[in-house]
């Protein structure tokens, strides 16, 4: 089942988030109910954010999908809000240390989003940000792809660990480049 790009993706994170909130918050007094469903509401928001630009403005949304950035902003404001609640919800239970941000899981999310969409779109703006790396040749950007995605996804499992959350995102990334580097054509 693919989830990136698919309209699947917000219908997923809501109610990720909505069961989650409900779950763990629901039981409190709602005083104040923003505070427990702010990130699904959230997910709401910009879900009709992205349909009312997609209908209102059509030219800008399709020069937006033409240099491959419409479905990764969509996707990475889904998964960066949907982050932010679990984040949010395990500090709040005491699962998380309250030092963890979100900072981390952003650049993650980055990463992934790049190896993901980039083989995807050879002519899309992820594609030809990786082809201006000095360091890297043409032939090796599917290991570097592949990797970007790897490290992204150790770095959203370390967003979550007590201990230098952000060696989960950088090991893996400098072993990336490293190997993509010694690749062979």
């Amino acid at each position: 089942m693919r989830i990136f790009g698919s309209p699947l993706l917000p219908v997923i994170s809501f109610f990720l988030t909505g069961i989650t909130a409900n779950l763990f918050d629901g039981g409190q007094p709602l005083s104040h109910p923003y505070v427990v469903y702010r990130y699904p509401a959230a997910i709401v928001v910009i879900f009709l954010f992205f349909r009312f630009v997609a209908f209102t403005d059509k030219r800008r949304a399709n020069q937006l999908d033409q240099v491959g950035l419409l479905m990764p902003l969509r996707d990475a404001a889904f998964l960066v809000c949907a982050h932010a609640h679990f984040l949010a919800l395990g500090i709040k239970h005491g699962w998380i240390s309250p030092d963890a941000g979100v900072e981390i899981g952003l650049f993650s999310w980055t990463f992934i989003l790049i190896g993901h969409y980039a083989p995807k779109q050879p002519d899309g703006l992820p594609n030809q940000l990786l082809n201006r790396l000095p360091f890297i040749q043409p032939h090796q950007l599917p290991a570097l792809c592949r990797g970007l995605t790897v490290s992204g996804g150790l770095g959203i499992i370390g967003t979550f660990t007590p201990n230098a959350p952000i060696l989960w995102l950088l090991i893996p990334l400098a072993i990336t480049i490293f190997r993509a580097r010694k690749s062979n054509p």
